[in-house]
Order: structure tokens, then sequence, then C-alpha cells
């Protein structure tokens, strides 16, 4: 559907951001289709086209997902969408978009919405009937996930602008101290980063008044166990969600928990697989002893699970 107005969006663009800015767009759009001239070449053209644009602005680009309001020089992820139109977790992606159980008017829940990729995916994938309900705390990250949702003309984009953690109350995150670097903020304490504050909520009390998910998608640079805790209620429910999390091992211990604590918390409720999304194999078995990677996906299918929800 995006497809159909890829000419009208730029025309909205060359009056909303000028006829230079929106050239830009294009000759990058043109550079995906027509890889020229060379490694050398294609570092002169970034070079330039990082100096055209205003590093400071969110831009609207073409991805595969739809338009994404993006800072292309703020952080390797949203430089990377920038210029090849697709995420670098391309196992992740795929699999959301193709395999994992959604149906139209499913209810997903993404907490820690980072600039919108996954929304975006999610919200093609259960239609205008369905429901993403995004936790982003950082006031200019989830304002760009809303201008991003508005530009692709999609209604089911909800967008909570707090934390998510283990109860209701007050979060602080650390940030760098360059204040542009919005997407660089963890609740790991360092002294190189300035502490900010944001209102904090427990997935177990949203779901009292809202509709609960069939897919709750988790990337919060190591709050991962703080945020299931607070689920307890909603992952013993006689219809649990799918569970996509992103797994911060280092980051989990700087906060006093672990990997193994996490899955053995998990492994409680007696009813979810565990396996994990490898970067190159797909999806594999959970390795034991677990990954010590950087970072890495699990991914928890309720063994109840049986086939895809219909919606009439």
């Amino acid at each position: 559907m995006f497809r159909k107005g890829l000419v009208k969006r730029f025309v909205e663009l060359a009056f909303s951001f000028g006829i230079w800015h929106t050239g830009v767009l294009l000759l990058v759009l043109i550079w995906r289709v027509f890889p020229w001239p060379g490694e050398r070449g294609r570092y002169a053209i970034k070079a330039a086209i990082s100096r055209l644009l205003d590093p400071e602005r969110y831009i609207p680009m073409w991805t595969d997902v739809g338009w994404l309001f993006l800072k292309p020089f703020e952080d390797r992820l949203q430089r990377t969408i920038f210029y090849s139109g697709a995420h670098y977790e391309i196992k992740l992606s795929s699999f959301i978009r193709n395999r994992l159980h959604l149906c139209e008017g499913d209810v997903v829940w993404d907490v820690g919405g980072h600039i919108g990729y996954y929304a975006l995916c999610f919200a093609n994938r259960v239609g205008p009937k369905g429901e993403i309900v995004v936790f982003e705390p950082q006031q200019e990250l989830s304002s760009a996930i809303a201008r991003s949702a508005a530009f692709n003309d999609l209604n089911s984009i909800i967008i909570e602008n707090r934390a998510v953690g283990s109860a209701n109350g007050e979060l602080t995150m650390y940030c760098l101290a360059d204040a542009g670097r919005t997407s660089a903020a963890s609740t790991v304490k360092h002294e190189a980063h300035g502490a900010v504050s944001f209102a904090m909520t427990c997935l177990d009390e949203y779901a009292q008044h809202a509709q609960a998910p069939s897919v709750l998608k988790i990337d919060v640079e190591g709050s991962e166990l703080n945020v299931l805790l607070g689920a307890r209620s909603l992952l013993s429910s006689s219809s649990p969600p799918i569970l996509l999390i992103e797994i911060h091992p280092e980051q989990i211990e700087a906060l006093g928990g672990s990997q193994d604590n996490l899955v053995a918390y998990l492994m409680e409720f007696d009813h979810y697989s565990l396996r994990r999304i490898h970067h190159r194999l797909g999806i594999i078995q959970l390795p034991q002893p677990l990954p010590q990677a950087t970072s890495w996906h699990l991914y928890a299918e309720p063994i109840v699970y049986l086939e895809p929800k219909h919606h009439e």
C-alpha cells in the first residue's frame, strides 16, 4: 500500500523539507538500486550526503516497512536503515514478517520502541484492525515514531511515552552527555552519562485496562528481567503472549541480575518453549551455556499455542 503513494509522498517531502533535501533522499534510493561506483566511490557519496543533510533533523526515508523518520547519523541502526532501507537484524525482521504467529486484528506490545522500525513491521502484519502499543519513554524517539505512523497513515499504532519495569513508579535512565544521542540510553549507571527520570508502569498494571497482547516484544538495554517480573500475571494467563526478547547479558549483570535468572524465571511458567533467533542460522534450540554475545534474541512460544487466532 505504500508504493501507491510514493510519488505523492515525495511531493509532500519537497514542500515540507525543501527540494534540496528531497533530492538527496531520492539519490539515496537510486543508489540502493544501482550500487555504484565501487567501495571508494560509495564512501565518498556517503560523506557528501552527511554534509548535505542536517544531522539534528529527523528525515523520512523509504524502508522495507514503510516511511520511517530517522536521524541517519545518530547511531549505527538508523544509519544502516537510512542507506540500505532495512534493519541489520535480518533474521529477526524476516521472522516477524513471514513466520511469526500473527493474524489481522491481533494486538502487539512493543516495549522499547526506539525509532519504530518494528512497530511498523508489526503494524503491517496486523492490519488496520490490529493494535500496536509502543512503550518508549524518550520523548524525541516517541515523537519520531508518531510522525512515522502518521506519515504511513497507520492509526493502529498507540504510543505510551513511559518506561516499563517491575512496578509502577519512576525509572532513572542514563543518556550520553551529548543531548543529540537520544538512542543511547540505559538504566545502567555510567559516570559519563546524564541521568533522566521517566514515569514507569508495569505490564500487569497496564493490562488491567488494555487488551492483552498476542505478542510481547522487549528491547530495553538490560532491564529485560525487570519488565518480565512486572508481567507475571500476563505470562501466567490462559492466553500468554509470544515473547521476542533482546537479551543484553552484561547490562543485565550490571543491574544485579543474570540471563540465567531470566531464563529460569520464564521456565517457571511451564508453558513456554524457549529458542534462540540466531543472526545467521535463524531459529535454533536454546544453547547451554547461554550465549555470551553482546546481545542475542530469545524467542519464547507458548506450548499451548496451537494455531493463529482468527478474528471476525
